[in-house]
């Protein structure tokens, strides 16, 4: 599509993954918000890192994104956030981040 400028209709769009979901006309905002909420409910260090991440590939070789993916999976499963979320799922709780 990006080398031939072909359009598609939504439909089309959901069908190859290139969106996840199909709203009504008028309901993207409340969408936008309630997947916000869910992003501002996650566990502040991983969500940064998580958006440092998309930043950085963009820039960087596939190779270098791995390798980047690795050493970040590490800095939160030894952190506190990892801890915390994970005791929460035992309690069957909320974490408390």
């Amino acid at each position: 599509m990006a080398y031939t400028a072909r359009t598609i209709d939504a439909a089309e769009a959901l069908k190859i993954g290139l969106v996840i979901n199909l709203l009504p006309s008028g309901r993207e905002l409340e969408e936008v918000k309630l997947i916000a909420n869910q992003i501002a409910q996650g566990p502040p260090k991983a969500m940064a890192l998580t958006k440092a991440n998309f930043e950085r590939a963009a820039q960087i070789g596939l190779e270098a994104t791995f390798a980047l993916e690795e050493t970040t999976q590490g800095i939160c499963i030894c952190g506190e956030e990892h801890r915390e979320g994970r005791q929460a799922f035992f309690e069957k709780r909320k974490p408390s981040f």
